[in-house]
């Protein structure tokens, strides 16, 4: 088990019409992992301007350090504008060029190798900040991906090169039937889809990996239901599914009681 975890990825402002709210999954994802007394490091980039500022204030208050949260010279502090149109459904428009398109990775900033990284597939939309993040996978001792599709940024040749690197990945039922219809996957059931969707992935040789790892601390530590005989995993999150590992350890029994 690795004793630090790095989120890395965007950082962005939701701008409603009322108010704003900082946000970013990476930036929640690692939120929640300090809130469980995890050892997290939050990498990505803000402006120079007063969003960006606000964006390190805020932070600050929710307890995790801006070590790894850059600051960049010229792009703006990422944002992401929310409206309601008429059927009150809301709209989010994801705006770019953004600070976190442009994220590097100050070795300062992060621990030796056999960290457990979390990352996404919105931060890897600009080919600076996704050679950010590949340069961390073969450093990694375990990866988890969230899928989290959010189009035209999240493109099926991203998600694929990134199953491929990942140990474990999140997926919920909407963007599994997408992942069905991109590796033409011919299933109605969303655990059959995850099933065969584990085979392709399997598959492609983009990526040399390690032997099977351990889950990362990150993981064991969340609220989970006891392993079930079959993956992929339901969770409130959606479904989790293993890449590339014949067998897990049971969480359940491992780390019994340690759930948050």
């Amino acid at each position: 088990m690795t004793s630090n975890i790095i989120s890395i990825g965007e950082a962005v402002w939701d701008m409603f019409p009322q108010n704003r709210v900082l946000g970013g999954a990476p930036l929640n994802v690692a939120y929640h992992l300090g809130c469980l007394g995890l050892p997290v490091i939050l990498v990505s980039r803000v402006g120079d301007d007063e969003l960006g500022k606000a964006a390190r204030r805020q932070v600050k208050k929710l307890g995790l350090s801006v070590e790894g949260l850059q600051v960049d010279d010229e792009l703006p502090t990422g944002r992401v504008l929310v409206t309601f149109p008429r059927d009150n459904d809301p709209h989010f428009e994801i705006v770019a060029p953004a600070a976190w398109d442009n994220i590097a990775v100050p070795p300062t900033a992060l621990p030796g190798d056999g960290f457990s990284l979390v990352f996404g597939t919105l931060g890897q939309r600009d080919p600076r900040s996704r050679r950010a993040i590949r340069s961390l996978w073969p450093r990694a001792a375990y990866r988890f991906y969230d899928v989290n599709l959010r189009p035209p940024f999240t493109t099926k040749e991203l998600v694929a090169e990134s199953l491929a690197a990942a140990d474990m990945a999140k997926v919920n039922g909407d963007e599994l039937a997408i992942l069905g219809q991109w590796f033409k996957i011919a299933a109605a059931d969303k655990f059959e889809i995850a099933r065969q969707l584990q085979w392709v992935i399997a598959l492609m040789p983009w990526w040399s990996r390690k032997e099977p790892l351990e889950p990362g601390c990150s993981l064991a530590r969340i609220s989970l239901p006891q392993r079930p005989s079959r993956w992929p995993w339901r969770t409130p999150l959606g479904l989790v599914m293993p890449f590339l590992l014949p067998s897990l350890p049971d969480l359940s029994k491992k780390h019994h009681g340690n759930n948050a």
